[in-house]
């Protein structure tokens, strides 16, 4: 359960008094609040910084940290501090990254579909991010256009790694929820498998191209339609290269196992770069 009324810009002001200024309210979302700050002791250098509510359990905002600290690239965002602070008398986690400063893909997306050589730049990027985390043995569970940031630089930069899975470490809730976002997840995920794979990840991608490419997303953001994997690429926008319809086709499959890795992704979409 969130704060209620939600956290207000002074609230967090007074609370990071030491550490941060300047704080302005970015989203309220399932774990907490996230606002842009900047940091006291390195002037104009901007953060994300996350403050999770205070019934989340505790042991999530640690692992995200640990995420960060394990995964270091240019396509994924990158740890800046962390802690604990005490807001209206609760112990809150908080975990602040590197803002990224651009665009956030999906208001991108509202404005009309990406060309393919865009849309090609963050597959790329984007499966870049997930084989690092891979690498950690860590799946996201969350890839969806309002974590993906198109950043003033070029690249596409994955956020929030609140929600992602280490397949090392023992699970923080009962079997029978599912984390992530409908309309993006894989089949096995939907299922609430005990064990994912960043072929899980690869599939969120495959949803989130086809929404660059079409301007929309494939199924209305509904899950419903997705159970024996995702819609058929050439249903969602014609007129695309052969090639690139296949990739999209296959990183969509329900079996998992079918999907390519992420490498794969990466190498096939080379070739749209800069088409």
């Amino acid at each position: 359960m969130g704060f209620d009324p939600p956290l207000s810009v002074n609230e967090v002001e007074a609370a990071f008094k030491d550490t941060f200024h300047g704080v302005q309210a970015i989203q309220v979302g399932g774990q907490g609040a996230v606002f842009k700050a900047f940091g006291n002791g390195a002037p104009g250098l901007a953060v994300a910084l996350k403050v999770y509510h205070p019934d989340q359990v505790e042991e999530r905002s640690a692992r995200e940290v640990k995420a960060l600290r394990m995964i270091r690239g240019d396509t994924i965002v990158r740890l800046n501090s962390s802690g604990t602070v005490a807001i209206r008398g609760e112990k809150c986690p908080y975990v602040a990254t590197t803002f990224v400063e651009g665009d956030v893909l999906s208001s991108r997306i509202a404005q009309g579909a990406l060309d393919v050589s865009s849309t090609a730049r963050v597959g790329r990027d984007i499966a870049m991010a997930i084989d690092l985390m891979w690498g950690a043995r860590i799946v996201h569970r969350d890839i969806k256009p309002s974590n993906i940031v198109l950043a003033t630089n070029g690249r596409a930069v994955l956020i929030d790694l609140g929600l992602a899975k280490h397949l090392s470490l023992s699970p923080l809730t009962t079997t029978g929820r599912t984390w992530g976002t409908e309309g993006y997840l894989s089949p096995e995920q939907a299922r609430t498998p005990k064990q994912l794979s960043c072929r899980s990840d690869i599939f969120a991608l495959g949803i989130v191209l086809q929404e660059c490419i079409a301007g929309h997303h494939p199924t209305a953001r509904r899950q419903l339609p997705l159970p024996d994997g995702g819609l058929a690429t050439a249903k969602v926008k014609g007129g695309l290269p052969p090639t690139l319809v296949d990739l999209l086709d296959a990183m969509v499959r329900k079996r998992s196992h079918t999907r390519p890795m992420p490498q794969a992704v990466v190498d096939a979409l080379l070739p749209f770069i800069g088409a």
